[in-house]
């Protein structure tokens, strides 16, 4: 049984170009003092093919900063720099990201202090300059899936939140520190600092130069203004299955990016006037936009004073994978996860509504 949460950092893509043997080696227990972080490797022979470790600090719009550097060796220490604040994220967007994938309000969240920023660490190996795939820090048994990594803060921070299966307790200090996702069988999920034994490290190989299997292309979405009864924008494929999607309220914002397949997909916007309810796909005939590799995209639905309009562009290159990756993947809560029914609806016979 091998079950992953919600991913708290986000991964860049390399292209896969070494030969291995075994893409699922575990090693030794780790240690973290003064910013150091030592990997001691059991079974070193089974992936010595890796030649270089690197660390990078991620924030929760899925933008990286290298923060260490090690050879790969049989037992390696990274050195982890104390990332600057423009590589992090504010805690409350860094909530928000992990509310969403598990469904809960984020404005039920406690946090001591708003001003703090935080950061993912995120580790991976290399060969001859090419991603090869990620360490992990887990272990699993019959009735559960344990994860550790670790979580800078440029200030101390206590972050709290109970609700149904769902327990967070973060109590953060200045710098790095370890922080542990266990997810049960019974669908619990608990995100704490407080110390769990026996995790071993791991090496998972990436698949097909994707960055441990996530995409090269991303979206985000924005609400121009502040429309009442438009509340959530997504993406969905052929089989209108929701690939990406953020819900605003009733405010107007933009959300971070989401790492998505590339291909021909359709816009959707939710329309919560009363008698009208439901998902309704905005871009003219045929209402889909083709979302290439390697490029990051920009959802908007805005208006032109009097109707209602929504386009897609093309905010450029896209060298990151800003999808959820193995990592913490299974637990997504929201109802917008679910298979739509989608309705097409003209965009002059909709009145702006404030």
């Amino acid at each position: 049984m091998r079950k992953y949460l919600v991913v708290l950092f986000l991964m860049p893509v390399f292209f896969f170009g070494c030969d291995n043997t075994n893409s699922n080696s575990n090693s030794g227990g780790s240690g973290l003092s003064g910013g150091k972080l030592t990997i001691k490797v059991e079974d070193f022979d089974d992936y010595d093919y890796l030649d270089e470790v690197i660390a990078y600090v991620s924030n929760a719009n899925g933008d990286e900063k290298e923060v260490g550097n090690a050879s790969f060796k049989k037992s390696f220490t990274l050195t982890l720099d104390d990332p600057v604040k423009k590589n992090l994220s504010k805690v409350g967007d860094y909530i928000a990201m992990i509310a969403y994938y598990l469904g809960f309000d984020e404005d039920d969240v406690d946090i001591s202090d708003e001003s703090a920023y935080l950061g993912d660490l995120a580790i991976y190996g290399f060969c001859d300059d090419d991603y090869a795939g990620e360490f992990l820090y887990y272990k699993e048994s019959k009735n559960s899936y344990v994860e550790g990594g670790y979580i800078y803060a440029d200030k101390a921070v206590k972050i709290t939140y109970k609700e149904d299966d769902i327990n967070i307790n973060l109590s953060l200090k200045k710098g790095w520190n370890a922080a542990f996702m266990t997810e049960g069988d019974d669908d619990s999920f608990e995100f704490s600092t407080k110390a769990v034994s026996g995790l071993k490290w791991y090496f998972e190989e990436g698949e097909g130069g994707g960055g441990g299997g996530g995409y090269s292309t991303a979206v985000r979405f924005r609400k121009a203004k502040d429309y009442t009864y438009i509340t959530a924008l997504a993406l969905v494929n052929s089989s209108d299955q929701i690939l990406a999607s953020h819900q605003f309220g009733t405010n107007a914002g933009t959300s971070s990016y989401f790492g998505i397949p590339s291909g021909t997909f359709m816009p959707l916007m939710y329309y919560t006037y009363p008698g009208e309810e439901g998902w309704f796909y905005f871009l003219d005939e045929p209402g889909t936009y083709n979302f290439r590799d390697g490029r990051a995209y920009t959802i908007t639905i805005d208006d032109n004073g009097s109707s209602i309009m929504g386009y897609v562009t093309d905010d450029g290159a896209y060298s990151k994978s800003s999808v959820i990756s193995k990592k913490f993947v299974s637990k997504r809560k929201s109802d917008f996860s679910k298979e739509v029914n989608i309705q097409k609806i003209e965009l002059n016979n909709i009145n702006v509504k404030f």
